[in-house]
C-alpha cells in the first residue's frame, strides 16, 4: 500500500505545473497607451502631455507627424532615480535621428526635421521595475511653414 500511495504522489507531482504560463504573469511597463510595444503599433502624442510606463522589457512607442524644418522637442517628466533611453526615428529609417544619452536622466531630446512626415519616439526604462513617466512633445513650426 505505501508503494501505491508513492508512486501516486510522484504521478502528482510530476503532473503539476512547474511555473505559470507566460501570459500569467504580471508584466512591467502596462499602462492606458497599451498595446504600444513595436514601432507598428506607435500611439499619437497628440501635441499633448502623454502619461505612461516602461521597463527594460517593455518599450514604448510613440509618434508626432513633422513637416521638414519643424523643430520638434520630446521632454520628459520622471522620478530623479528613474533613467530612461530614448530615441527618435525619421520616417522609414531604421537608425536614429537623434537620441538621449543611454540610460540618462536627460530629460530632452529635440531634433530638426529633415524632411516631412511620421517621426516615432522610442521610450525605453531601465531595470524590471515599472518607470512611470510623462511625455510632452513641444514643436516649434518651420521658418515659413504653417
Amino acid at each position: 500500500m505505501s508503494l501505491a500511495l508513492a508512486l501516486l504522489s510522484l504521478l502528482q507531482t510530476l503532473a503539476a505545473p512547474l511555473s505559470p504560463p507566460d501570459d500569467a504573469l504580471p508584466r512591467c511597463g502596462q499602462d492606458a497607451r497599451e498595446p504600444n510595444d513595436a514601432r507598428s503599433r506607435a500611439k499619437s502624442t497628440r501635441d499633448r502631455s502623454t502619461a505612461a510606463v516602461t521597463c527594460a522589457t517593455d518599450a514604448d512607442w510613440f509618434y508626432v507627424d513633422a513637416v521638414r524644418g519643424e523643430r520638434v522637442e520630446a521632454r520628459f517628466e520622471h522620478a530623479n532615480d528613474a533613467h530612461l533611453a530614448v530615441e527618435v526615428f525619421a520616417p522609414r529609417r531604421r537608425k536614429p535621428l537623434a537620441r538621449s544619452r543611454p540610460f540618462s536622466r536627460g530629460s530632452r531630446v529635440g531634433f530638426a526635421a529633415p524632411k516631412s512626415g511620421r517621426y516615432r519616439i522610442r521610450v525605453l526604462g531601465e531595470g524590471k521595475d515599472d518607470t512611470p513617466y510623462t511625455l510632452r512633445v513641444i514643436r516649434r513650426r518651420a521658418p515659413g511653414g504653417g
